[in-house]
C-alpha cells in the first residue's frame, strides 16, 4: 500500500490530533485568560503577576495533554499505518484496533518516551550545527532558504525515527519490548544513507506545504488580532498553539507515514554490522539501557 493511499485512509487520526491540539491549546487559553481577567481587577501589577502566571499554567496544561494524550493517539496511528505499510491492508474499525494494539504494548510506549528525548536531542544538536553554519553565512543570498530545507531535512530523517520504530515493534509482538527497540533502532542507522534520500524528497514536499499553512493560519491570526481588544498576547499565544497543532495533526503524521514506508521497504534486505550494537552503546547511554534491558528481556525467554 502506498505512503499517500495509508495517509488518507487513516485521516482519523489526522483529525483526532488536531482536535486534540485545538482543545489544548483552548485551554490552555482560557486559563491563561481568566488569570489575565482576574489580575486586571487587582491593578496592574496584578495583572502583570497573574498574567505571567496564567501564561505560564496555560503553556504548561496545553503542553501535557499534548505529550500525554497526543503520544497515545500517535502511537495508535503508528500501529494502524504500520500495518497497511506492511500488509497492504488496513484494519476495518482502526480506532478499536489500535486501542487493543496499544494496550497489548503498552510498554514498548513507554519505552518510547525515553526514546523519544534521545531523538530530539541528536535533533537539536544537528539544528545546532546547521545554525552555526548558516550564521557563519548569513550575508550570502539564499541561506534563510537553505537553513529552514536543512532543519526540515534533519527533522524528516531523525525525528521520526521514534514512530518509525514503534512501527516496527508493533509488527512484531512476538520479541519483547525492549528487544524490538534496539532492533529496529540499529536498523536505521544502519540504513542512514537510503533514509537520507527518502528524507530529502519527503523534506522537499513538506516545505511547500508547510509555507501554505503558515500563510492560511497567519491569515487566520490577523483576523483575531483585530477582533479582540487588549487580547493580543491571549491571541498570539493560542494562535501559534493551533498552528503547531495542525502541523503535528497533517504534515507531521505525512513525514511520519512517508519515513515508515521507506524504512520497512529497507529493513527485509538489512543486514546489521556486527559492532553495531556496541557503537551506539559508545555513542548513547539511553541506547545502553535499552540494550541492557533487551538483554535481560532476551534472557528471561521473553
Amino acid at each position: 500500500m502506498k505512503p499517500m493511499e495509508v495517509y488518507s485512509r487513516t485521516m482519523k487520526f489526522v483529525w483526532l490530533k488536531l482536535l486534540l491540539g485545538a482543545a489544548a491549546a483552548v485551554g490552555g487559553g482560557l486559563i491563561a485568560g481568566l488569570f489575565l481577567l482576574i489580575g486586571s481587577a487587582l491593578g496592574e501589577s496584578g495583572t502583570v503577576i497573574l498574567g505571567i502566571l496564567g501564561v505560564v499554567l496555560g503553556l504548561a496544561f496545553w503542553i501535557s495533554v499534548n505529550y500525554y494524550f497526543g503520544y497515545m493517539i500517535k502511537a495508535g496511528h503508528v500501529a494502524v499505518a504500520a500495518q497497511g505499510l506492511a500488509t497492504g491492508v488496513l484494519p476495518e474499525n482502526q480506532l478499536d484496533w489500535a486501542k487493543q494494539v496499544v494496550k497489548s504494548r503498552f510498554a514498548t510506549a513507554n519505552v518510547y518516551y525515553v526514546l523519544d528525548r534521545l531523538v530530539s536531542g541528536a535533533v537539536s544538536q544537528l539544528q545546532k550545527g546547521l545554525n552555526l553554519v548558516t550564521d557563519l553565512l548569513k550575508n550570502v543570498p539564499g541561506m534563510g532558504i537553505v537553513s529552514l530545507f536543512g532543519s526540515q531535512f534533519i527533522e524528516a530523517v531523525l525525528g521520526k525515527m521514534d514512530e518509525c520504530c514503534l512501527g516496527w515493534c508493533f509488527l512484531h509482538p512476538e520479541q519483547g519490548s525492549f528487544h524490538a527497540s534496539c532492533d529496529a533502532v540499529s536498523m536505521y542507522f544502519q540504513n542512514t544513507k537510503a533514509l537520507l534520500k527518502a528524507g530529502a524528497k519527503t523534506s522537499a514536499i513538506v516545505m511547500g506545504l508547510t509555507v501554505g499553512v503558515w500563510l492560511l493560519f497567519l491569515i487566520v491570526i490577523y483576523g483575531i488580532f483585530h477582533a479582540i481588544s487588549g487580547g493580543f498576547a491571549i491571541a498570539l499565544l493560542v494562535g501559534t498553539a493551533l498552528i503547531l497543532s495542525a502541523k503535528a495533526a497533517f504534515l507531521d503524521s505525512y513525514i511520519m507515514i512517508r519515513m515508515m514506508s521507506a524504512f520497512l521497504e529497507l529493513v527485509p534486505s538489512t543486514v546489521l554490522s556486527y559492532d553495531l550494537y556496541a557503537k551506539l552503546c559508545g555513542l548513547s547511554a539511553k541506547f545502553r539501557k535499552l540494550y541492557d534491558n533487551a538483554q535481560q528481556e532476551i534472557n528471561a525467554g521473553i
